[in-house]
């Protein structure tokens, strides 16, 4: 990798809507928002609406109606209809990764300058979860072709406000929390060359290590909460270096059947696998992971692992999904093909996605 590129402006702190979202949109000259929202900014939505500047025209997009990305696309063009009155001059995505990828689409970058020549609305983003914090450079997918496939737009500001989280149930931050130390863990076994990347992956997984367990058993604890996000911003600017088969799976999963609708709920389930599977070619950063987790060796790096996402309360194994043979196949085929395998250390075949499925069950 060629390429290292920071560039944004990232606000962190509890209460960071009531002290910074009204300062950078009338920074920015902003009357007529769009919020776009998914289930999981939905509870937020009304502080969001709080906090605006008051004379602000605000629309709002529910993404709960919109099942599928090819319709979340379609409701957001619509909503963007440079003819509305008054038309809407930012887009703001509250929510989860589903909200935080839609409003940072290039396909909709497309139509929100409101016609040929004029200015790109400023994006904003306010993560609820510590999945997404909407910084990843690319969505890691193919199975939305045409929809959020490709490189991204990076957000004019990021709201992290850790006090958000306190509004998810302890499962959903399960399932985001355990995304973002996988964000940070192939980041940190990835062997593109990224010292920065490197730095923020390793202290992205040490923080995830000592706090997402306890901010899952309590998601009002405040410390837990603000560190497991500030985990979640380091896997994210840290995701530069790309993915690696973790998430290859994810994608292949969530593409290739409905029985896993949840990103990040089989994580747990399929880590060691992955990590027995990439450990023969980066031995070095193995070891560097299980630094980051305090642990002796990478051998009980992958101990570790088998059963973290247990007790976080996701699923240990993938027995209860009631794979045919046909499902690991097609899972299989398409992980090979995602973007994230070509990240991943150790380029696996669809056998080998096969056989890391079938450890699982």
């Amino acid at each position: 990798m060629s390429l290292i590129r920071y560039a944004t402006r990232i606000h962190f702190a509890v209460r960071v809507l009531e002290d910074a979202l009204a300062e950078e949109l009338r920074a920015h000259a902003i009357r007529a928002p769009l919020i776009v929202v998914d289930k999981d900014g939905a509870p937020c939505l009304s502080l969001v609406l709080d906090s605006l500047p008051v004379r602000l025209s605000p629309k709002v997009l529910h993404l709960e109606n919109t099942p599928s990305p090819q319709e979340a696309t379609q409701a957001l063009r619509a909503a963007l209809d440079p003819d509305a009155r008054p038309p809407c001059d930012a887009i703001i995505g509250l929510g989860g990764k589903g909200a935080l990828d839609l409003v940072r689409c290039p396909d909709i970058q497309k139509v929100q300058g409101g016609g040929s020549g004029s200015a790109k609305r400023p994006t904003f983003v306010i993560p609820t979860l510590p999945g997404s914090v909407g910084l990843s450079s690319v969505v890691l997918s193919s199975h939305m072709p045409g929809v959020l496939n490709g490189q991204q737009n990076v957000p004019d500001v990021v709201f992290c406000d850790p006090s958000l989280l306190q509004m998810a149930s302890p499962r959903r931050l399960a399932m985001a929390g355990m995304d973002a130390m996988v964000h940070c863990l192939e980041a940190l076994l990835s062997d593109a060359w990224n010292p920065p990347a490197d730095g923020m992956a390793f202290d992205g997984l040490r923080r995830a290590g000592l706090w997402l367990e306890r901010m899952v058993a309590d998601p009002q604890d405040s410390e837990a909460g603000r560190e497991v996000l500030a985990a979640a911003l380091n896997g994210e600017l840290a995701s530069q270096k790309g993915a690696g088969a973790l998430h290859a799976l994810a994608h292949a999963f969530e593409g290739a059947t409905k029985k896993v609708p949840e990103h990040g709920l089989l994580h747990g389930a399929l880590i060691a696998a992955v990590l027995k599977f990439n450990a023969p070619a980066v031995p070095e950063q193995m070891s560097r992971a299980a630094d980051a987790l305090r642990l002796p060796d990478s051998d009980s790096l992958v101990a570790h692992f088998a059963d973290f996402g247990a007790r976080l309360g996701l699923p240990r194994d993938l027995r209860k999904l009631g794979l045919t043979p046909q499902d690991i196949a097609t899972v299989a085929e398409r992980a090979a093909r995602e973007s994230a395998n070509r990240d991943n250390p150790r380029l696996a075949t669809s056998a080998d996605y096969a056989s890391m499925i079938e450890s699982a069950i």
